[in-house]
């Protein structure tokens, strides 16, 4: 397969030569970190039997769509750890929610 691939289309290999699908490897790494557990890129990947370097490009992905956050600990390590949603604040504060159809763009006018 492209080393460049877009993440929801790899096949990501396990140790014992077996390979998933996106779905899975992301319900996996969410049952692993919904313990409040903070874990490196290679503590997931050993923990869940990935290959070495599976894991690579998947897990910023998914910290860019939200669904895992990441952290800097003072020994300068990237731990990465699930989001965990406050009901109260998507109570009180909802995200808007427009038609793909309506928003086009955006444009900023200066006055010159």
């Amino acid at each position: 397969m492209n080393k460049k691939a877009h993440q929801m289309t790899k096949r990501y290999k396990l140790k014992n030569g077996s390979d998933i699908g996106y779905k899975r490897a992301v319900s996996n790494i969410s049952k692993l970190l919904r313990k409040n557990l903070e874990l490196t890129s290679t503590q997931i990947t050993d923990r869940l039997e990935f290959k070495v370097n599976e894991l690579t490009f998947l897990l910023p992905y998914l910290t860019g769509k939200n669904i895992l956050s990441s952290r800097r600990t003072d020994a300068h390590t990237l731990v990465y750890y699930k989001n965990i949603p406050n009901a109260l604040a998507e109570l009180f504060y909802p995200q808007p929610k427009y038609p793909q159809s309506v928003i086009k763009g955006r444009y900023t006018h200066r006055s010159k």
